[in-house]
């Protein structure tokens, strides 16, 4: 004898993958005018599309920024100043520890990876002559 069954199945996605970081650096010559995009953060998660707008990975910077001069943006990974650089002042390069951090369903997954960020110095000091 034959028969037909009905099966209702249910599939709970789980957070089986770190996010991933790809180290990088970038570079902005002093002087350039405040609060410009310096570049923006190379990461995957393999649960998730970056771009998945529902589950983003949010980033951090955790390390490296001790006087403030960088922002992260949250979702985007973007890298932005946010005073005037001068090279004869601050201290490049800067070395920024970035965290990005997944929202998976179950558990949260964190990485870290590491933006180095030059300030090229320009010749904007005339010299002076003494006798």
């Amino acid at each position: 004898s034959t028969g037909t069954l009905t099966l209702s199945l249910s599939i709970t996605d789980v957070n089986e993958y770190d996010p991933a970081i790809v180290d990088g650096s970038f570079s902005i010559d002093e002087n350039t005018p405040c609060c410009d995009i310096i570049g923006t953060i190379d990461a995957s998660d393999g649960d998730y599309s970056y771009t998945d707008l529902d589950i983003p990975l949010l980033f951090t910077i955790t390390a490296g920024n001790d006087d403030g001069i960088f922002s992260v943006d949250e979702e985007t990974g973007e890298i932005w100043y946010v005073m005037d650089l001068d090279a004869d002042v601050v201290g490049s390069p800067y070395s920024l520890v970035i965290e990005a951090t997944d929202q998976g369903p179950d558990t949260i997954k964190t990485t870290s990876g590491t933006y180095t960020i030059t300030v090229n110095g320009l010749d904007d000091n005339p010299p002076v002559c003494t006798e």
